[in-house]
């Protein structure tokens, strides 16, 4: 996978007209990725990277999505595939493939989308305490806030000298946890960080849970979620492997880690020249330069699915080469 660190080592530097380690390469570059996004799909199959499997659990029915995901094209779990749908309308129509969802639940199961979390896994036992562990020692020191409701319900507030402001802070590099029971989550605010970060919960003599990983560049994470339903009902409390086809969108990238949806180092190049020739008004330079990022695309989706080409062998002479055909015989 194409990330910025390796966009910042390669030739893009050359046509870029900056240092990489300037903040204008990296808005060069992600003006480019984003570009290449909107202006092509690449037919069904997206452009190269940008249509991927991925793999996850639902808890108690409830199932994140990866904050890069735009669009969900299929969805299938250990019992079959599933319908999508919302409160409006339904996106696919169930197959027989989801029979043995409706003889599990007794009805047509279907998985909605809600609206925006900033956990993955949803606090099920609540109250609970949390802690923020970071990955990288660089980023000990940095704070997070929590923002949230109490075990009463209501809002967590921190009180300094007699100053209330809203959230709770945790420390990265500390064991510190948070000192007041947490009901619910409801936002997240970190600064960048070097490496990602893990948030814990803690109720009781209950074991450590993972509730969510946030990436370098999340400094206010938020995903969407949905809810596997059937009848109205919750699928199920115990965790539920759920695999779906998903096309990526574009999302800024600022660390050397985060990760390029485009994974074409000459169609960026090919972009990023295109943007500094029409900052200098010569758009007929701009327009070949951004044809050129687009055929590179193209030819990157032709080479990996070869759907329109096939082989053709032609053999007027039975099963046999050409080579092992003698005269007077066929």
């Amino acid at each position: 996978m194409l990330t910025l660190g390796d966009i910042k080592s390669s030739s893009v530097q050359n046509v870029s007209g900056v240092n990489p380690s300037d903040p204008s390469f990296t808005q060069y570059v992600n003006d480019a990725v984003r570009m290449l996004i909107e202006l092509g799909h690449g037919g069904s199959r997206g452009w190269w990277g940008t249509v991927k499997e991925i793999e996850g659990f639902a808890y108690s029915g409830c199932f994140v999505w990866p904050a890069d995901v735009i669009a969900v094209l299929g969805i299938r779990t250990f019992r079959g595939g599933l319908n999508i749908s919302n409160q409006w309308y339904d996106y696919i129509n169930p197959t027989g493939s989801c029979n043995d969802w409706a003889r599990c639940w007794n009805g047509r199961p279907v998985i909605e989308f809600h609206g925006e979390t900033c956990l993955f896994r949803p606090i099920i036992a609540s109250p609970v305490q949390l802690q923020a562990v970071a990955e990288s020692a660089q980023d000990t020191g940095k704070q997070i806030v929590i923002y949230g409701d109490d075990l009463n319900g209501n809002e967590l507030l921190t009180v300094t000298g007699g100053v209330a402001s809203r959230g709770i802070t945790l420390t990265l590099g500390s064991t510190n946890v948070t000192n007041i029971a947490i009901s619910r989550v409801t936002n997240v605010q970190k600064p960048s960080t070097i490496g990602r970060v893990r948030l814990y919960s803690y109720y009781g003599n209950a074991p450590v849970e993972l509730l969510a990983i946030y990436n370098g560049s999340d400094i206010n994470p938020k995903f969407q979620y949905s809810t596997l339903t059937a009848n109205g009902s919750a699928a199920c409390n115990c965790p539920m492997s759920v695999r779906a086809l998903v096309k990526l969108g574009f999302r800024a990238m600022s660390i050397n880690s985060d990760i390029c949806p485009i994974d074409n180092v000459d169609a960026i190049k090919s972009m990023v020249q295109s943007i500094r020739a029409r900052e200098a008004e010569e758009h007929d330079s701009a327009d070949r330069h951004e044809k050129m990022a687009m055929r590179r695309l193209v030819a990157q989706v032709n080479s990996r699915f070869p759907l329109e080409q096939f082989s053709v062998a032609f053999k007027p002479f039975g099963r046999d080469e050409l080579n092992h055909v003698t005269a007077g015989m066929i």
